[in-house]
C-alpha cells in the first residue's frame, strides 16, 4: 500500500474511568448486531464509528443505557451543545459522560500493524480509525491472523 494511505489518523478511545478488570460486558455481548449502527446519512461514517465504539465502552462499562448512545446523541452533548461541525465529522477530543475520546496518529509503515494489535489490547471497545487521504472512517475492534 502506498504511504499516503498508510497516513492513517486514528482517534482511540481513551477512558477516563478505566475499564474494570473484571467486565461487565462479555465479548460476545458488545459483538452483537445490536450494538453495532448503520450510518444515518453519507458523510457520517466516523460519526458512526465513533459512537459504535462508544457503545461498546459502555457495555464494558456495565452502563444500562448504552442502546441510547446514538449518531445524534453522539453529537449533541454537554445540556446541547453540538459538537459536530456541520459534516465536517468530530473534534479530535471530546468527552461523552465518563469517557474521554482522543486522537492521534500513527507514523506509517508496517509498524502502524503491530500498533493497532497493541491498542486493541488496551482497548477492547474498538477504535475508530479514519483515513484521511479516502476519507472515510472504521471501527477496527479486533485483529485475526
Amino acid at each position: 500500500m502506498r504511504k499516503r494511505i498508510l497516513r492513517i489518523a486514528m482517534a482511540v478511545l481513551m477512558l477516563a474511568v478505566m475499564v474494570p478488570s473484571a467486565l461487565a460486558a462479555t465479548y460476545e455481548e458488545i459483538n452483537q448486531d445490536q450494538v453495532f449502527l448503520k450510518q444515518e446519512q453519507r458523510g457520517t461514517c466516523t460519526l458512526a464509528s465513533t459512537a459504535m465504539m462508544l457503545r461498546r465502552a459502555a457495555l464494558l462499562n456495565g452502563d444500562e443505557n448504552w442502546a441510547q448512545i446514538t449518531e445524534a446523541e453522539v453529537t449533541t452533548l454537554n445540556k446541547g451543545q453540538d459538537i459536530s461541525y456541520a459534516g465536517c465529522g468530530l473534534p479530535y477530543n471530546f468527552s461523552y459522560g465518563e469517557m474521554t475520546v482522543s486522537h492521534d496518529t500513527l507514523p506509517g509503515g508496517e509498524v502502524n500493524k503491530d500498533i493497532l494489535i497493541d491498542l486493541l489490547a488496551e482497548h477492547p471497545e474498538g477504535i475508530m480509525l479514519h483515513a484521511a487521504c479516502v476519507p472515510h472512517g472504521i471501527l477496527l475492534t479486533e485483529y485475526k491472523d
